[in-house]
């Protein structure tokens, strides 16, 4: 069933661009903002969700959003310019989308 014009419906956020801070002092942030529009008992409407979310989404239990998507953002290991691992005490930012895998000064 398609949805009508200014039907109020849930949703949820999979994609934002405001920075999302993990325990670890990982920094995630997106190039856009993205929403899967859900039913009563939290399943997605839809069959397919284009582009990667963050795997917080399988805490709050949504793990049909999960499977359905076709990349989930875990942890990555970024390596400095001497090909050494980055300390967990520097900011590390990554960015999803177009520009990925990049650290922060």
């Amino acid at each position: 069933m398609p949805l009508q014009r200014s039907e109020v419906v849930g949703a949820v956020i999979v994609r934002n661009h405001k920075e999302l801070k993990r325990d670890n002092g990982m920094i995630i942030r997106y190039d856009d903002n993205a929403a899967v529009v859900i039913d009563q008992e939290g399943n997605p409407k839809g069959t397919r969700v284009f582009g990667a979310i963050a795997r917080e989404l399988r805490q709050f239990n949504f793990t049909k959003i999960v499977s359905l998507a076709p990349e989930i953002i875990r942890g990555v290991r970024i390596l400095d310019a001497a090909h050494q691992e980055v300390l967990n005490s520097e900011m590390i930012y990554l960015l999803a989308g177009l520009q990925r895998s990049k650290r922060a000064l």
